[in-house]
């Protein structure tokens, strides 16, 4: 059960960094309203 855990939290921790390097983008109003 701790392993499937683990592994969704990964999972989610990898789509959050994917989804923060696409929106901090250079010339992405998203990007510039975060920072």
């Amino acid at each position: 059960m701790i392993g499937v855990g683990y592994l969704r939290a990964d999972d989610f921790l990898r789509a959050y960094l994917i989804s923060y390097m696409l929106v901090s983008r250079p010339g992405n109003h998203f990007g510039h309203k975060l920072d």
